[in-house]
């Protein structure tokens, strides 16, 4: 009871304020929801005309863009018709602007008819014409054979032809939706496309249409019937959907995703893809195409509203575009704010108290995040330097044991006349290319599950079976200095080849002070038997192998010869059974007397596993060229 006398001022005091701004609050609350309910209103309707505008300038960009690509496909119609003889080059050089600056059109090609008693007479003339391969081929690009059916359509002409080789003798008329396509084409006198296809050409998993256009042997009335006979061929324009529907959306520039379907297609084959305006691209996977057209359930207030349909040569798309979540949401006040008021009032009385228990735990968590960092940080430089195992080892333990290893191969490689061509060569392009060459065998070295050991000035040692035991380290360091061997003879065609500037393997970095004569040549020795193997040093680790097999392999290189892989007695026990080799007899090796020794000719053809590090490297370097002269 002695306590009211001291609250009762403050009462008096605060109790006013308090009143007031309760009032005010709960006034502020209520006009923020009228104010807030109205607002709704006008954005919904404001939301909906900007919507509907962005709506039309995606459908007008759309049927531009589609027009101006088919217009294209005419175009070629009225060459043929207008020129009897079109000869390839004529037809490369009437194309050859079309397609360097339009980026949605794939290719466009001619697929002349060709009856089955015509077919023998028309491979031996496109053969005699520059392709003595040339082969009628179906879906899968295997030569179709004779009597497969009575008429032909072959990809005659090609433009651009770089890029779409495979397609030539592609046989139009071998999937059923082209086929269908082609044959509405010659029923209606009128250019048709098909359904989504996978282009021959296409290497990234992504839909392209065709469109067919019929060309006559004389141009004919349009009230005139057509016979099969008078058909001279059909006109051919290859489309990716991403280029098209792409270059439109980022020419409507809205921000919003969209999913894009063939309306005119059979259930199960109207997805043609979906457009992420984040990435600016078209792209293709069921569940994000799952996830927009919930979004688009959800979202959309009116499915027409979202909708752009457009017709395109006898087939329908609709463009669904997908509004961000929340983009017409109405209403009044969300719950969020009541629960964001009810918070404020219960945790007025808690905020100082939280405020420094929190400032402490942040603290604390920001210690245990640098600890964790550094941690991390640590394990990875380690990780670096030492084996899994071993570095594991040396964690837990805090040594690491040296183990004596029964089976294993070393391999050593050694670049010829490294010195000489170290004096000539400037710094920068010498460590740039060693640095090449050496991250290129770690790359091979790890596909081939070795273990690298070190270089040494322009040495590169590696072994197989160490720290983990294998009963393949013979072969697959075999195979590593096979791979090495091919990588070294690709990067000499780099330099002596100014022809292969579109397949070029290396930077140009590393060939700005290479003169194109200068041909790296290497020595590759393989050895296999017992050795030791363990950490040396206490401060800056390295992991290490020794013994007898180690200075064989050594022997092995030297004893090789420039682009030869030279193995012992011991490795070719190992691999004779998988590997055509050339036995060199007994040689002397400086300290080890006379060796068996034999050269490693190529691996035998059932148990051959191809040279995966430098194809893969190759292809990759390809694609990553075809996508600059794209963009």
């Amino acid at each position: 009871m002695r306590s009211f006398p001291s609250v009762r001022p403050l009462l008096r005091r605060y109790g006013p304020l308090a009143l007031i701004g309760l009032v005010g609050l709960g006034l502020s609350i209520g006009a923020a929801y009228v104010v807030h309910d109205q607002a709704q209103q006008k954005k919904q309707e404001a939301a909906k005309i900007a919507f509907l505008r962005h709506v039309n300038e995606t459908e007008t960009h759309l049927r531009r863009r589609l027009d101006r690509n088919l217009s294209e496909v005419y175009a070629l119609r009225d060459f043929f018709h207008a020129v009897p003889n079109v000869s390839r080059e004529r037809f490369r050089s009437f194309l050859e602007r079309a397609v360097s600056t339009n980026a949605a059109l794939q290719a466009m090609a001619w697929s002349e008819r060709v009856t089955n008693d015509e077919r023998a007479a028309f491979r031996r003339r496109v053969r005699a014409n520059g392709f003595p391969g040339f082969a009628i081929a179906g879906t899968e690009g295997v030569p179709l054979p004779p009597d497969h059916r009575d008429v032909y359509y072959p990809v005659t002409y090609i433009q651009p032809y770089l890029g779409n080789e495979a397609a030539l003798g592609f046989d139009s008329n071998d999937r059923p939706s082209e086929r269908r396509a082609i044959r509405a084409a010659l029923a209606r006198d009128t250019l048709t496309i098909s359904g989504r296809i996978r282009l021959v050409q296409e290497i990234d998993n992504q839909y392209g249409f065709v469109a067919y256009v019929p060309v006559y042997h004389q141009a004919r009335a349009a009230s005139a019937s057509t016979s099969a006979a008078a058909v001279r061929g059909v006109v051919i324009g290859v489309f990716r959907v991403p280029d098209l529907v792409g270059v439109s959306m980022q020419a409507a520039n809205h921000g919003f995703d969209a999913l894009l379907y063939d309306a005119s297609a059979p259930s199960g084959q109207r997805y043609l893809g979906h457009y992420r305006a984040e990435a600016g691209a078209v792209q293709i996977g069921a569940e994000e195409r799952d996830r927009l057209a919930r979004q688009f359930q959800s979202e959309c207030p009116d499915p027409s509203l979202c909708t752009v349909s457009v017709d395109v040569a006898q087939r329908t798309w609709r463009l669904r575009l997908v509004p961000p979540v929340g983009y017409f949401q109405t209403g009044g006040i969300p719950r969020s704010l009541y629960v964001l008021v009810i918070g404020i009032l219960l945790t007025a009385g808690l905020i100082g108290f939280t405020l420094v228990r929190q400032r402490h735990l942040e603290e604390m968590q920001a210690l245990a995040y640098e600890l964790r960092e550094e941690k991390e940080t640590s394990d990875r430089l380690l990780l670096n330097v030492l084996p899994e195992p071993v570095a594991q080892e040396l964690k837990e333990e805090g040594t690491a044991t040296p183990v004596h290893h029964d089976g294993v191969s070393v391999l050593f490689a050694d670049f010829v006349d490294f010195t000489p061509r170290a004096e000539t060569l400037p710094p920068e392009a010498l460590i740039d290319t060693l640095d090449h060459f050496f991250s290129a065998f770690d790359r091979i070295a790890e596909a081939r599950g070795l273990e690298k050991i070190k270089t040494i000035g322009d040495a590169y040692m590696v072994a197989g079976g160490v720290p983990t035991p294998s009963d393949t380290h013979a072969a697959d360091c075999v195979r590593a200095g096979l791979d090495m061997i091919r990588f070294v003879e690709v990067f000499n065609e780099r330099l002596t080849d100014d022809r292969l500037t579109d397949d070029r393997l290396t930077d140009d970095r590393l060939t700005d002070h290479d003169d194109a004569s200068m041909r790296w040549e290497m020595r590759v020795g393989v050895s296999s038997g017992p050795l030791v193997a363990g950490v040396l040093g206490t401060s800056k680790f390295a992991y290490d192998v020794f013994g007898d097999t180690v200075v064989t392999a050594s022997r092995m290189e030297a004893c090789s010869e420039p682009g030869r892989l030279n193995v012992s007695g011991a490795t070719h026990a190992r691999i004779a059974d998988r590997f055509v080799c050339s036995p060199r007899g007994k040689v002397d090796a400086k300290g080890k007397g006379s060796i068996e020794m034999y050269f490693v000719i190529e691996e035998a053809g059932e148990s051959a596993s191809p040279s995966l590090t430098v194809d893969n490297l190759l292809s990759a370097h390809r694609e990553r060229l075809r996508l600059t002269s794209s963009s």
